[in-house]
């Protein structure tokens, strides 16, 4: 599609943003103005122009700088420029392209700086790779999630098309950003044109837009722009006007349903827009028919009081399609529902007629599967391919296993039983009610979920095993695969010892009847080296890959899925064991190989992905891992909803992520909702439930919760000593965050030997110069110094600082740290002026890895009480202009949450520190 604008000959498409208009005077390169050194023109039109230019104060950055055509402002206009450029700039969303500033040149020229995406158009983006229906649509929800962030400010965009929608690679996976974002709106202000109300690209202009209602634009004129996007996204083409009445029953004109525009193209065209999408025309026309053309319709309707409300609906609905459930813009029908239902669990209703009704009705889908290949073994001899399908049948069965539906089956079943017994037993109907309400509040203090991971564990896992070797003896391949399925349940509900069992007696097995160079061995050794990773058994886990990979590679090749598989394991144990720098290296790789093979929303992909993004935040590199985990966990929602158990993973290190960066109310809002579902799904005591419970505890201690995170702390800990045992790394953790809050609760005595087994037992299983082990005892440093122990506590923190400047890179934020507080023991101990030294490379160190704000107010701070101490006037007021004072004076309403916690606190010890001596 030709986006109608003027660009430099042989460019590729970048951030313009621009409708077509005749040239005007061009800047040349090198060319100054203001704060901004123009570097090239990106294009042209009617609004302005688009210059890529390099910012050189306050921040040396790259950014689009867009210049409007108007050469001079009213001071009306001037007043409402300043209120536009304050509104633009609060937005911050992934999917929108950053207003960095605006103002005006000298000659009253009004411009915008803007985050410079060097990005394809959406819509050439996706034909480019053959981007598949379902991926095409994912990638679209997430720019509906920025435009709805944008409408939530204030901000109507008012010229969306696939040109203002740039897509660019971060990390090999695709991020959609939305340019021009309240451009258009802006410039109608400022341009001396009678038409400028009517700015925008015709063919995604809603009806209101182009009519004499332009000045009455709400944020449902973007929905429409939305919707014919998405027209295009789906068949490659832009809507027509209609020849009947829409099914909608728009009263005006209505534009054509994507199907029906697809059946009116040539049969070559359909065919090209099929496979560009990864279906046949047959499957794409039934994909539009069965909702998508009805989501089109809906945003698109003539008549905005019958569009989507907001974008927010607009891409629930399409997240709705993807997972299969009914859509909004679908109209109501008994039909419709019941058969989005039966197709979102076609698995458990096909299960459902081959098993009885019992009380672990998931665990007889199990036996059922091997009963059944068992019986027609006797006729399956010369019927491989049926037997094989049998098998597969049998695996979905164990991999399907919901243990939350069980254990609320059980207890459902449990009432019911009691219930009939009291009928008969009982002939009060009040004691009745009184015995069976008192059944229910003992029953609800027990969490159905463990009891049935009991069940799946010691009574279906165990007797499959048994079943599997008997009656599959003759069939290695089979029992091999089985085997498998029952390893992956167990590591799936927490049981990582049996999964470690299983997954050793599998491995032994495999080789023996297919060699050690057979892709089923490579496959059973990448599962058993990550559950001994699970278990904390790096050094295990570590030689079994590094064999299994030198045959791996010799065998079916160094580009080969099994070396793929075995290198992520690889990754993760490298992480674990605090090689940070090889494990990026080795994940990267495998991510390259792994995008080019599966593409960008593959569960290979986001395996990968997941672990590259826990090692970034281990080697400081935590705005590169928000990247991945907010990929992650958007995909992961948008394809398998937010209750499935990889999108809570991929929620819990996102949870944990924004906590540990300071954005305490988008953690404990996202950990709290994780949790509730990660109990409900998996239970109390399964690992991943507990590291969600973890999350949340840390994050309330960061909020000043002190009292609920020792209580929460403390539970976990006693989870984790009884499912995990005493050495485990998350167990040890676990007792270090309950050393930590008895510290802030002014408990050092209890805390500081809590600290001492925690540094021992590490230094026994993780060893002296591993970051866990120098973390904790950068704790114990604290923790000694608050006790004025300061002798012990500078040999402690020299120590600590002395491994992390040893181990890892000098912009890392735990080095940062390790200078931070011995720099505070050191001006707590009456050496101020040494103190300062180290809270001043501190503050650089920070700075350098590019941390977020709180910590930086936190060390400015401390370096200012040193700084005084020292009697350092020029360094106070350095720290004081500098940081200090354009924090304090930032508004209220411009500050997040978290920012306004961190401003009251930096103003409560500012005034502290400037308190008359007498009073402190």
């Amino acid at each position: 599609m030709n986006d109608d604008l003027t660009r430099p000959i042989g460019r590729t498409p970048t951030q313009t943003g621009e409708n077509s208009g005749a040239l005007s005077d061009q800047l040349s390169a090198g060319t100054l103005t203001g704060p901004f050194v123009i570097e090239e023109l990106l294009g042209e039109g009617g609004m302005g122009q688009v210059y890529r230019a390099r910012q050189r104060e306050p921040f040396v950055r790259e950014v689009a700088l867009k210049l409007l055509s108007a050469r001079s402002l009213s001071q009306s206009q001037l007043a409402m420029f300043e209120i536009e450029r304050h509104m633009l700039a609060q937005m911050s969303h992934p999917a929108i392209a950053q207003i960095f500033d605006a103002g005006a040149t000298a000659d009253g020229r009004p411009w915008f700086a803007m985050e410079y995406v060097p990005g394809e158009r959406l819509t050439a983006w996706c034909d480019a790779r053959a981007l598949p229906l379902r991926a095409r649509i994912a990638l679209f929800v997430r720019v509906c999630r920025g435009v709805e962030h944008a409408h939530q400010k204030g901000v109507i965009h008012r010229d969306l098309k696939p040109g203002n929608i740039l897509v660019t690679a971060i990390d090999g996976a695709p991020s959609p950003k939305i340019i021009d974002f309240g451009i258009a709106v802006a410039a109608a202000r400022y341009l001396y044109d009678p038409l400028a109300r009517h700015i925008g690209t015709p063919l995604y202009m809603s009806p209101e837009q182009t009519g004499e209602t332009a000045l009455d634009l709400d944020t449902r004129s973007d929905i429409y722009s939305l919707g014919v996007v998405l027209h295009e996204l789906l068949i490659g083409s832009q809507p027509t006007l209609a020849r009947q009445q829409s099914p909608l029953g728009a009263r005006n004109q209505t534009l054509t349903r994507p199907s029906v525009r697809l059946a009116e193209s040539a049969l070559d065209e359909r065919q090209r827009v099929a496979t560009l999408r990864g279906l046949d025309p047959q499957r794409l026309r039934r994909a539009l028919a069965g909702g998508l053309d009805w989501v089109v319709e809906k945003a698109t309707a003539h008549d905005r009081e019958q569009r989507y409300s907001s974008a927010a609906l607009l891409a629930d609905d399409l997240e709705a399609f993807l997972a299969d459930r009914p859509l909004l813009a679908v109209p109501p029908s008994a039909r419709y529902r019941a058969g989005r239902f039966v197709r979102r669990h076609r698995l458990a209703f096909a299960a459902a007629s081959a098993m009885a009704l019992t009380l672990v009705i998931g665990l007889a889908a199990a036996l059922y599967g091997l009963r059944q290949a068992t019986a027609q073994r006797a006729v399956a001899d010369t019927r491989s391919a049926e037997l094989e399908q049998v098998s597969q049948f049998q695996q979905s069965m164990l991999a399907d296993i919901d243990l939350a539906a069980m254990g609320q089956r059980l207890n459902l079943t449990q009432r019911s039983e009691l219930a009939r017994a009291l009928q008969t037993s009982e002939p009060e109907p009040a004691k009745r009610a009184e015995l069976l309400a008192q059944f229910q509040s003992l029953q609800s203090q027990i969490n159905p979920t463990d009891i049935a991971r009991t069940l799946v564990a010691e009574d279906v896992l165990e007797r499959a095993l048994g079943a599997i070797a008997k009656d599959f003896a003759a069939q290695p391949a089979i029992a091999a695969d089985l085997n498998q399925s029952v390893g992956d349940v167990y590591l799936a509900i927490g049981d990582y010892a049996r999964a470690e069992r299983v997954y050793a007696a599998l491995v032994s097995k495999t080789t023996a009847d297919f060699g050690d160079r057979n892709p089923r061995t490579f496959k059973a050794e990448s599962a058993l080296a990550y559950a001994l990773n699970r278990l904390g058994k790096t050094d295990a886990a570590a030689a079994l890959i590094d064999a299994a990979l030198v045959r791996a590679q010799g065998a079916l090749g160094a580009d080969s899925d099994a070396v793929a598989d075995l290198n992520q394991v690889r990754g993760l144990n490298l992480s674990d064991q605090g090689q940070f720098v090889p494990a990026i290296a080795l994940l990267e790789q495998v991510r390259e190989r792994q995008l080019a093979d599966h593409g960008a929303t593959s569960n290979e992909l986001l395996g990968t992905l997941s672990v590259l993004g826990l090692s970034r935040v281990r080697a400081g590199e935590r705005e590169a891992a928000l990247v991945n985990f907010r990929l992650i966990y958007e995909t992961r929602r948008a394809r398998d909803g937010a209750a499935d158990p990889a999108t809570l993973a991929a929620a819990a290190n996102l949870g944990a992520l924004l906590g540990s960066m300071g954005r305490l109310d988008e953690a404990l809002s996202l950990q709290q909702q994780t949790l509730a579902e990660s109990e409900r799904l998996r239970g109390a005591d399964h690992p991943a439930t507990l590291a969600d419970a973890n999350n949340l505890a840390t994050t309330l201690s960061n909020l000043g919760r002190l009292d609920e995170a020792l209580a929460s702390f403390q539970s976990v800990y006693a989870a984790r000593l009884r499912v995990l045992g005493g050495e485990h790394p998350h167990t040890l953790r676990s007792k270090l965050n309950v050393a930590s809050v008895l510290s802030r609760l002014g408990r050092e005595p209890e805390a500081i030997a809590i600290q001492d087994e925690v540094i021992a037992a590490r230094q026994r299983t993780l060893g002296l110069s591993h970051m866990d082990t120098l973390s904790a005892q950068l704790n114990l440093a604290s923790m000694q110094s608050r006790i004025k122990n300061y002798p012990a506590a500078l040999a402690t923190a020299r120590a600590a600082l002395a491994g992390f400047e040893a181990t890892l890179p000098a912009a890392h934020p735990a080095r940062a740290e390790a200078q931070q507080v011995l720099g505070v023991i050191l001006t707590e101990s009456g050496r101020p002026a040494e103190g300062l030294r180290y809270l001043m490379i501190a503050l650089a160190t920070l700075r350098a890895a590019e941390q977020p704000e709180p910590k930086l107010y936190d060390y400015a701070i401390d370096a200012l009480r040193a700084a005084h101490a020292a009697g350092d006037a020029a360094r106070e007021r350095e720290l004081r202009d500098q940081i200090i004072t354009p924090f304090l004076g930032l508004a209220a309403q411009s500050l997040t949450p978290s920012q306004l916690r961190v401003q009251a606190e930096v103003r409560k010890k500012l005034a502290e520190l400037d308190a008359p001596a007498a009073t402190r």
